[in-house]
């Protein structure tokens, strides 16, 4: 799991939505929780990232590449450099707070 910790990261909150898809609308509890541990779970691959993450190397660090359509020369190409790992981190952490916040909403 951790060589592909980006895409975790990417990819985890797509597949919650897609099974939050099938949960009917009247259960709004459950609706929140399951919003609530996904975004969980993703800010704790945040708190990997940063554990992982060396401040002393300058560059792209966790690089993850992969030929997609080799035909055409598309690349998957992911990596956090100094700049863009706090604000993936904010954004995990932010999005975590605001499915916390969600629970005060009544309507």
């Amino acid at each position: 799991m951790t060589n592909h910790l980006l895409s975790w990261i990417v990819f985890s909150p797509l597949a919650g939505a897609l099974v939050l898809l099938f949960v009917p609308k009247s259960k709004t509890g459950l609706l929140k929780w399951f919003a609530t541990a996904v975004t969980g779970l993703n800010l704790l691959l945040g708190l990997i990232l940063v554990a992982r993450f060396n401040p002393n190397d300058a560059g792209i660090q966790m690089l993850e590449k992969f030929v997609w359509i080799p035909q055409i020369g598309v690349h998957y190409l992911l990596g956090v450099d100094g700049i863009s790992m706090p604000m993936v981190f904010l954004t995990l952490l932010l999005s975590f707070l605001a499915c916390v916040g969600s629970f005060g909403i009544k309507e």
